[in-house]
């Protein structure tokens, strides 16, 4: 069975728009094509971050995550090169101890450049992996994963700010919702957007008003700190950040942390001057809850709302927060 740390912290997963538990079902192919290509009775593709391995595809093994320093996966990873071993004391994937045998690992590229993980193989015959046909398959099957894992970040990230999109917002919003339930954990939802952004492209035009959202994005992303915690475009001017395992008092701390961040980036708003708007800044509505089967996941999003809609109509700039109802 497969374990996550708390909050799901560490996993490096949000890097290729997985959440934990989830697999890529191209990748998976991939990763069994390649097996079979190489007579392979193990492999499999693992995500590394911060010496914590977590399985996403494999062939002959279960799903595993649990800390790799050691494996030739992770030395792939740490040596950014293919590495190729066969005779004893090889150390693959998900074994206490060295076997007999052959393997390769190669590293594998998220989008921005950084290695992610690696796409390992093991057989029970010494005959090396590191031939041409064994360097073709392992080249063609890690170009394959990379170019699956860039369709599928194009398909979850706002081209605009680079953050994830509303697309990865609701599959994150009901992984996270029933992993808070089976956990007893509280789940934190805050909703903002940006105060008379209409004015802006009105007045300034729309490039001004991508480049406000952009320096927004850029400031609001630098006050997360957990991994767990997702920062999305929720549409337009309007921003979405998902905080699983934050109570309703760190959920609003972190609230006011984004307002006074924005306020005081100090950007001055490009709208109309006549109706003196000063500075460019945004209004938060903010809702949590420790998710139960009788309710539903909807009445958390629409509470965030309304505290967004009574952050703008009580003057904006300022953080307002709602507590949800239980279902009828």
């Amino acid at each position: 069975m497969m374990q996550f740390h708390a909050n799901n912290s560490a996993l490096g997963l949000e890097k290729i728009g997985l959440a934990p538990g989830e697999t890529d079902f191209n990748i998976e192919r991939i990763v069994r094509m390649a097996a079979m290509a190489l007579n392979a009775s193990r492999a499999g593709f693992s995500v590394f971050s911060q010496g914590v391995r977590v399985d996403v595809a494999a062939h002959g093994e279960e799903l595993h995550i649990g800390p790799d320093q050691t494996s030739i996966a992770a030395t792939a990873v740490q040596t950014g090169a293919p590495i190729y071993r066969h005779g004893r004391d090889l150390m693959l994937p998900n074994q206490s101890a060295a076997v007999v045998g052959s393997a390769a690992a190669a590293p594998v590229l998220a989008v921005d450049g950084s290695v992610i993980g690696a796409l390992w193989l093991g057989r029970a015959d010494q005959t090396s992996l590191q031939d041409d046909y064994g360097w073709r398959v392992l080249n063609d099957s890690v170009r394959l994963i990379e170019d699956s894992l860039h369709m599928r970040q194009s398909a979850i990230r706002d081209e605009l700010t680079g953050l994830h999109n509303r697309r990865f917002f609701d599959d994150q919003l009901h992984n996270e919702w029933f992993r808070c339930m089976r956990k007893k954990e509280p789940l934190g939802l805050i909703l903002l957007d940006l105060d008379h952004f209409k004015s802006i492209n009105d007045t300034a035009g729309h490039s001004a008003g991508d480049a406000v959202i952009r320096a927004v994005a850029k400031v609001l992303k630098a006050q997360l700190h957990r991994a767990s915690d997702s920062l999305c475009r929720y549409g337009g001017e309007e921003f979405a950040v998902l905080q699983p395992g934050s109570d309703a008092a760190m959920t609003q701390a972190l609230a006011n942390t984004l307002r006074k961040a924005v306020a005081a980036l100090g950007l001055a708003h490009p709208g109309d001057p006549v109706a003196g708007l000063g500075v460019v800044t945004i209004s938060l509505g903010v809702a949590n809850a420790i998710p139960r089967r009788e309710d539903s996941v909807m009445r958390l999003v629409e509470t965030a709302d309304q505290a967004l809609y009574l952050a703008k109509t009580s003057g904006r700039n300022q953080v307002q927060v709602v507590a949800i109802a239980p279902d009828a």
